[in-house]
């Protein structure tokens, strides 16, 4: 019963996880996750630290839902479907244009990637875990395409999505090599230049030798 003898109506789950959610969005938002606390929580959600546990079987479990629920990574690439073009260039095009989208206007995926990078807990292992499980996914999708050609597709992917999270995690501190990509021009620009790299790449299947110390060599 609430104060004049009003009971308050119980929250749905959903109601629950809304209110939770939301709590965690205002602090990650502000602080990022290393200040985040069970109580703070509490207090910002009106959700009980019993709710927490009964619905998420802990407070890190909580984080972890909330984590996955806005890493661009696991929640949009894994469900991108693999038939959205049948140009393998232009499938992979599409999910660096998401990813760079995702950079600039999810406050909450940059503040898990910096977390990651800057704590080493039981969350961050596991949701950089997961992420490893979808970037497979994607090798097998797209990679099969290099299987014979030479060329370290893993490798350089690697060096593509890290390079994007690199410069958008970073970007409000300074340009980078002029660029400044604070702005729109520098997110068009990125867009522009990373769907170039990839078709390059691609291109690179059919034209085979480049030039490295004025050899034409194979790749």
């Amino acid at each position: 019963m609430t104060v004049r003898g009003i009971r308050r109506a119980r929250r749905t789950d959903d109601a629950i996880k809304r209110a939770l959610f939301g709590a965690l969005s205002k602090i990650v938002r502000r602080e990022g996750f290393m200040n985040i606390t069970l109580k703070g929580i509490c207090k910002s959600s009106q959700v009980n630290h019993n709710s927490i546990y009964t619905h998420y079987g802990s407070f890190e479990g909580l984080l972890e839902e909330y984590a996955a629920h806005h890493d661009y990574w696991i929640e949009d690439v894994g469900k991108i479907v693999p038939g959205l073009s049948a140009d393998p260039k232009e499938y992979y095009c599409s999910v660096a244009e998401f990813l760079i989208n995702a950079l600039y206007d999810s406050k909450e995926y940059q503040a898990i990637l910096t977390w990651e990078v800057a704590e080493d807990n039981k969350i961050t292992r596991q949701m950089a875990a997961r992420r490893e499980a979808v970037s497979q996914a994607l090798m097998q999708h797209i990679g099969s395409t290099f299987a014979e050609s030479g060329i370290d597709f893993a490798i350089i992917s690697a060096v593509i999505v890290g390079g994007i999270n690199y410069l958008l995690l970073r970007r409000e501190r300074s340009p980078f090599f002029g660029v400044d990509f604070a702005g729109e021009d520098g997110r068009q620009r990125l867009i522009k230049a990373v769907c170039t790299m990839i078709y390059a790449l691609f291109s690179a299947i059919e034209n085979p030798l480049i030039m490295i110390n004025g050899e034409r060599v194979k790749w």
